[in-house]
């Protein structure tokens, strides 16, 4: 098996950048290398797209020739018609290629026809999509092709001249004409290598930092509490004369809170210490080179300044040790008596129908191969693991019911204590989650932050270790390490995304021996905050038909409240009317909406928008919501 490698090559010497008019961003050599010798996906997704980029069960990780030991991506693709047919992959990448650049990649067409075409294209802003094509390529065989800056542009004569391309993507395309419905045919990937460059970053001395390749802020390995001394320091090699720092809040980079400019002093540029003032919260700092007051490049990263004192104490997530009086106060009035009776008979229903000594490990049980058969009954046992620790767990907070919350609290540990949750075929092909288990993360993590009280220590930290290791792992390496669903569209970065968010929000500095929030922390933010970005417009709308609109929703009125409750990062800013299409779209009269593709033009109660009333005080989400209620809800209680 040949050597398994995952890395990015960044040499310190820049290029030489010409100044003009119009400067040019400073650039650095920079090589991308994957070969899937991990079994991850290496945040490449289908092209084009199948469904949407969250998801194709047949683009996978595999080994293209039975017995082979090496792994690449694979793509099975089964024509449906006798029409022309297409497989390939798309990454997103953020380089430049330039004259001395070149691509290396090897490509296997598995088929008992000929394929047309074999295409790389470059995904090149301005410059639109640049392609190198092979006609009739080779197929049943492993095939090497190496494509040169020089070959770009004499594929590409409009590019004659030009002394870089900027590569927002590269993807690659083979089509198949007229293809057999009874004869799949197979597309794998290997061996990618880009040489090219990219803008040149600045060399953190200070703070230390990670970087995830995906996501273009640097992170600091530590989080920062209110009062602390803030230094920054490093180098940025080519020739500038300022260097400034900006503020802004993560989520509101409209506002300028802090503008200063760097001091050099030797080869390294620094900033006077400064003290944290800022309330909690997320923010984000911009590094700028300039030379001659000509922007040459620059760099970003978070500051993350979190509470300081909230270990050990709980409740959290929703309301805390006064507010909660409030909320039991309203569930236990009258008003709710139908709600109280619900929770009750469910949380007893739950605790007769699975005994937590009858809840075993057996998830290794399920097939790596042929899968659908089995994913309802994965399915089943999550979702029972979920709503027997969520109704008990609400029958202990509100109701007192010490039996529901010795219960809920049996079934957390134990759950916490099997060695993974997720169907091992999502494992097998370098997905790492689904999006059940992190609808399921929210209930267990509104579990561990009600239950505290009744929890050893010794459980307690059994539970934040299975948190950690059955789903913040396993969404940290799947969506945001290898970006899965790399257009951020889907309503499943918000329930797998909130799941673990929501989890790492609950345990947050209850173990001081544990090792660093961050990443995880902050590139789960990065995810979600990119879904509500992308996938919610100003007009009104959500890019998905309603009812994913709903499943958005779900979990994001669950994580987002706890987010901004315990650390001060508000993200809900485009949520904020982002229903408003469900009115203007359908008859509300009927409560009915129009809608497009796989879903349903039925509207349901507004559960998942009640903490937005409060928020906003927004007349219009007052009036729809009330319109749709069919009952009060635990969210109705806390909002």
């Amino acid at each position: 098996m040949k050597k398994t490698f995952l890395y990015f090559i960044v040499t310190s010497i820049a290029f030489s950048v010409s100044v003009n008019s119009c400067a040019e961003t400073a650039l650095e050599p920079y090589t991308y290398t994957e070969n899937f010798e991990t079994q991850e996906l290496g945040a490449w997704a289908a092209y084009p797209h199948w469904e949407d980029t969250s998801y194709n069960e047949y683009f996978r990780v595999d080994t293209m020739v039975p017995g082979d030991s090496n792994i690449s991506i694979e793509q099975v693709v089964t024509p449906y018609s006798n029409v022309d047919n297409y497989a390939g992959a798309q990454k997103l990448l953020d380089m430049y290629l330039i004259p001395g650049s070149s691509i290396t990649l090897r490509y296997y067409l598995k088929s008992h026809l000929p394929f047309e075409f074999f295409n790389v294209r470059l995904a090149a802003g301005t410059d639109g999509s640049v392609e190198y094509s092979i006609k009739n390529p080779p197929t049943n065989r492993w095939v090497w092709l190496t494509i040169s800056f020089n070959d770009f542009i004499e594929k590409n004569p409009r590019l004659s001249g030009k002394d870089r391309i900027k590569v927002n993507a590269l993807a690659v395309l083979a089509k198949l004409p007229n293809g057999d419905p009874t004869m799949p045919f197979y597309f794998g990937l290997d061996d990618i290598t880009v040489k090219g460059a990219r803008s040149m970053h600045f060399r953190f001395a200070e703070p230390e930092m990670y970087k995830l390749s995906e996501w273009k802020p640097y992170i600091p390995c530590q989080p920062y509490n209110r009062g602390d001394t803030f230094t920054l320091s490093g180098s940025w090699p080519l020739d500038t004369d300022k260097v400034t720092l900006t503020v802004t809040s993560f989520t509101g980079r409209e506002k300028q809170l802090f503008v200063a400019d760097l001091r050099k002093e030797g080869a390294l540029w620094s900033l006077n210490p400064q003290k944290l003032s800022y309330p909690e919260g997320l923010y984000l700092g911009t590094l700028k080179a300039y030379r001659d007051n000509e922007q040459l490049s620059e760099t970003e990263f978070t500051i993350h300044i979190a509470p300081d004192t909230i270990g050990g104490k709980h409740p959290r997530l929703w309301f805390d040790s006064s507010s909660i009086e409030q909320v039991k106060a309203k569930m236990n009035s009258p008003k709710f008596a139908t709600l109280a009776e619900t929770i009750s008979a469910q949380a007893k229903q739950y605790r007769e129908n699975n005994p937590v000594d009858n809840i075993v490990f057996d998830i290794d049980q399920f097939p790596e191969e042929n899968w659908l058969a089995s994913l309802d009954g994965w399915f089943d046992r999550v979702g029972v693991w979920r709503w027997s620790i969520y109704y008990n767990t609400l029958e202990y907070t509100f109701y007192g019911n010490e039996t529901a919350g010795l219960y809920a609290k049996k079934m957390l540990v134990k759950l916490c204590s099997f060695p993974y949750w997720v169907h091992p075929w999502f494992n097998k092909r370098g997905r790492f989650t689904y999006y059940p288990l992190g609808e399921a993360g929210t209930e267990f993590a509104l579990g561990y932050d009600c239950l505290y009280g009744l929890m050893t220590e010794d459980e307690r930290r059994q539970v934040r270790e299975g948190f950690k290791r059955n789903l913040i792992d396993g969404v940290h390496r799947g969506y945001v390490v290898n970006n899965l669903t790399t257009n951020d569209t889907s309503n499943w970065v918000s329930n797998i995304a909130s799941g673990s968010l929501m989890c790492q929000t609950a345990i947050y500095g209850d173990d001081p021996e544990a090792q660093t929030p961050e990443p995880y922390l902050t590139g789960a933010l990065f995810k979600e905050y990119s879904l509500i970005q992308k996938g919610f417009g100003d007009d009104g709308g959500y890019g998905e038909p309603n009812g994913y609109y709903y499943f958005t929703m779900d979990g994001l009125h669950e994580a987002l409240p706890a987010i901004e409750n315990v650390f001060g990062i508000d993200m809900s800013q485009k949520l904020h009317r982002s229903y408003t299409e469900l009115i203007w779209a359908g008859n509300i009269q009927n409560k009915y909406t129009y809608y497009f593709g796989k879903s349903g033009g039925e509207l349901r109660p507004l559960t998942n928008w009640a903490w937005l009333l409060p928020k906003y005080k927004d007349p219009l989400l007052g009036w729809f919501y009330h319109y749709m209620k069919n009952g009060e809800t635990l969210m109705d209680a806390i909002y």
